[in-house]
């Protein structure tokens, strides 16, 4: 039942952070791609997704929510080192958006790397305390610690 409860709010969690898209430099044609991409990632188009991520970061490199979307499919692929660079790209260019921690944090999580996970689920509730995924997902990371 929890595990089922923890897929559930997975699949919800991506479905947010899908739909999340920052102003970018070139904010049509990078917001374009990222769109794109979002809509190839709804289809489970991975690849397709990613090479419009690619595009978008390359029209805005300062695109945080480029990468956390590229680092989204990387993740989808099971592409877990490419996924946390991105995830860790986003923190870099967003420090306070507790959305890179919380995408990291998750992925952390999915590979039992619990210490990491705690510290990036906690930094994203510190941004946001009132951002019930985290919390729940950080209570998933201690169940499994």
């Amino acid at each position: 039942m929890i595990i089922l409860k923890h897929q559930a709010l997975r699949a919800v969690a991506i479905g947010i952070a899908l739909a999340v898209n920052a102003h970018a430099a070139k904010p049509n044609e990078s917001s374009s791609h990222v769109n794109k991409g979002i809509e190839f990632a709804q289809q489970k188009q991975f690849d397709q997704a990613v090479q419009e991520f690619n595009a978008a970061i390359e029209a805005n490199p300062k695109n945080a929510t480029a990468y956390i979307n590229r680092g989204m499919a990387y993740r989808a692929q099971q592409k877990f080192p490419e996924a946390l660079a991105d995830f860790a790209k986003a923190v870099e260019l967003a420090p306070n958006d507790e959305i890179g921690y919380f995408q990291r944090g998750e992925t952390y999580e999915m590979q039992k790397q619990y210490p990491e996970a705690l510290a990036d689920l906690s930094k994203a509730i510190e941004l946001k305390p009132d951002d019930a995924m985290a919390w729940r997902f950080r209570g998933f990371t201690n169940l499994g610690n």
